[in-house]
């Protein structure tokens, strides 16, 4: 990805202040370009706000499989799991997690999801 891709990334969440999506985005993006060091600086300050405010487990999850770290990954979609993210509907079919279908806890939380009753 271009420099200046990433650099149109940090202005939009400059304006955006206060939300935690397009730092998620950005540490994503900063890590699918080959800049790890400066995705987990992203990905350190977005763990850091998490123990004062909201930030989505599939937001970290999704940083750390773009990190390759499919362990701590899978940790932080368990923990979207649990907290009842409504992201869960889309694990099925999302690209971002097509490096976990053949993991076998991966398939065991997509068949508890399928198991729940729907509303």
């Amino acid at each position: 990805m271009s420099r200046r891709y990433v650099g149109s990334l940090r202005i939009r969440t400059d304006l955006n202040s206060g939300g935690n999506r397009q730092p998620a985005n950005i540490a994503r993006t900063y890590a699918l370009s080959g800049r790890p060091a400066e995705a987990r600086k992203v990905l350190r300050e977005l763990e850091d706000s998490a123990k004062e405010h909201y930030v989505p487990a599939m937001y970290i999850a999704g940083i750390y499989a773009a990190l390759g770290e499919k362990g701590q990954s899978l940790m932080w979609i368990q923990k979207a799991y649990d907290e009842r993210s409504d992201y869960m509907v889309y694990l099925k079919t999302e690209p971002s997690v097509d490096m976990f279908r053949s993991n076998k806890r991966f398939q065991a939380l997509l068949t508890r999801i399928a198991r729940e009753p729907q509303p």
